[in-house]
């Protein structure tokens, strides 16, 4: 007789929770342990760039977070990216067109967007594949 649904989730809630190891640590410790240090990329009036987790936490990803307040160019990283908007709203201008952005939105940034930049007041994350250093991925020195 098949399982029912219930019995199914029942079953994957208890492989899936086995799968964590539970050594009772307090938020703090757990922050001391394992909070990683935010290292600035590039800062200006626009606003800065800086690590979530880069190449010395893994090689298999990375993540940066821009803090857009004003406008500033997108460079080609050599890799494409993806983009998700935490807070705020804006607009990613590239060459023939323009994309309005707001908080929520996951955007594909392909590795070369002729004439892109970021305008608007809000917070953006940069998710880059395995192997990729170059976090030089807004136009700013």
């Amino acid at each position: 007789m098949p399982k029912s649904t219930e019995e199914e989730l029942k079953l994957y809630d208890e492989r899936t929770l086995g799968a964590f190891i539970y050594d009772s640590c307090s938020e703090a410790e757990n922050l001391k342990r394992w909070r990683i240090p935010q290292k600035i990329i590039r800062q200006g009036d626009w606003g800065s760039e800086y690590y979530l987790i880069g190449p010395e936490q893994t090689a298999y990803f990375s993540f940066s977070r821009a803090d857009i307040r004003g406008s500033v160019p997108l460079i080609d990283a050599g890799v494409p990216r993806v983009g998700i908007v935490l807070s705020g709203e804006g607009v990613i201008t590239f060459d023939g067109g323009e994309l309005p952005i707001k908080k929520g939105d996951e955007l594909f940034l392909p590795y070369n967007i002729p004439g892109a930049a970021v305008t608007g007041d809000l917070s953006l994350i940069l998710c880059y594949p395995e192997g990729t250093s170059n976090f030089l991925s807004l136009g700013v020195e």
